[in-house]
C-alpha cells in the first residue's frame, strides 16, 4: 500500500513531542502536517510511507550530527535489529543519506550477546574475531541510493520542519 502512494508527499519530524504516546497516531502526523502547511495523508499507505519516509530524513539529520562532532564521513549506514526487516525504510534510507545501506542481522541484540560471551569464555581470542565469526555467518541486505535529487529537496524541506 505505501509503495503506491506519491513519494515524499507528507514530511514529519519523529522527534517531536506531540509523538510521544499520542491517544491516535494517525491523527497526531494528520495534526502535524495541518500545523506545518502539509497535505494530510489520506490512506493507510501514506501514513505509512509519510512514517517511513521521515525516518529516513531523521536518520539522515543524525548522520550529519555525528559526522560533524565526529570529523568523520560515515561511508555506510548500517540498520541491525528489527528495522533491518523492513526492505523499504532500509531503501528508503539509503536514498535519504546518500549512502549504503547494509541491513542485518535482524537477531543483533542476541548475537551480541552470544559474542559477548565467546570472548569472555574464551571461546574466541578477541571481540575482533567474534565480529568476524557474525559478519561471515550473516550476510547483509545491501541497498544503494536511488532518486538523489528527490530526497535532496526532500531534506531541505525536513530540515526546515525540524527547525521550527
Amino acid at each position: 500500500m505505501a509503495a503506491a502512494e506519491p513519494a515524499l508527499r507528507h514530511l514529519v519530524d519523529p522527534d517531536d513531542p506531540s509523538f510521544s504516546l499520542p491517544e491516535d497516531m494517525p491523527k497526531a502526523i494528520a495534526a502535524f502536517c495541518t500545523k506545518t502547511g502539509q497535505p494530510v495523508p489520506s490512506t493507510a499507505g501514506a501514513f505509512t510511507r509519510t512514517v517511513l519516509e521521515s525516518l529516513a530524513l531523521k536518520y539522515r539529520y543524525v548522520l550529519e550530527l555525528l559526522e560533524s562532532l565526529t570529523e568523520t564521513k560515515f561511508e555506510i549506514v548500517r540498520i541491525v535489529g528489527g528495522g533491518s526487516q523492513n526492505h523499504m525504510l532500509n531503501q528508503f534510507a539509503a536514498n535519504a543519506t546518500g549512502r549504503q545501506v547494509l541491513a542485518g542481522p535482524s537477531e543483533a541484540t542476541a548475537l551480541g550477546n552470544l559474542v559477548m560471551q565467546m570472548v569472555g569464555t574464551g571461546a574466541v581470542a578477541s571481540l575482533d574475531q567474534a565480529r568476524g565469526i557474525v559478519a561471515e555467518s550473516f550476510s547483509p541486505r545491501k541497498f544503494e541510493p536511488q532518486d538523489g535529487a528527490q530526497w535532496q529537496q526532500a531534506y531541505q524541506r525536513f530540515r526546515a520542519l525540524v527547525a521550527k
